[in-house]
């Protein structure tokens, strides 16, 4: 039954940020692909245990996130974010936050919610659940390219 909600759980169409949303100039597009195409290249598929929620909100304080936390897999997340850290400051783009806290976003609210959603999300800390990570996508605008697959 686990293998079975693996399987199911590789069909949902979820995302896991490994970088900030950044305004880029359009002659970056091209050089910034090839550059994480580089750095993501040495990375295999993993597999990510998710377990624990929890309300991150943007820098800007106008928009509150549900998301659940990487457990296992971590470290190799960690890793990839740095791949794309340093694809970034060679085009002088933000790199992600000092103490990256890898997530999948679930939904999302209006304003700064954490002081009314977090005591709610604690309730449900003990449930996980796991995932195959096998694909980087590159969003430029409505525009995807695919920088790294497994």
């Amino acid at each position: 039954q686990q293998q079975q909600q693996e399987k199911q759980n590789e069909q949902l169409p979820l995302h896991m940020s490994l970088s900030r949303t950044v305004p880029i100039k359009h002659i970056q597009i091209a050089s910034l692909k090839a550059a994480l195409t580089k750095q993501l290249k040495p990375y295999k598929a993993l597999k990510v245990e998710l377990q624990g929620l929890k309300c991150l909100v943007n820098d800007a304080g106008i928009r509150s996130f549900v998301c659940i936390k990487v457990a296992k897999g971590f470290s190799q997340v960690v890793k990839m974010i740095g791949g794309v850290n340093r694809a970034f400051i060679t085009h002088g783009l933000a790199s992600f936050y000092q103490d990256p806290l890898p997530h999948i976003s679930l939904a999302w609210t209006p304003g700064d919610q954490r002081h009314l959603l977090q005591p709610w999300l604690d309730t449900f800390q003990h449930h996980s659940t796991s995932m195959l990570v096998s694909q980087v996508v590159y969003r430029v605008a409505r525009t995807e390219h695919t920088v790294w697959e497994a």
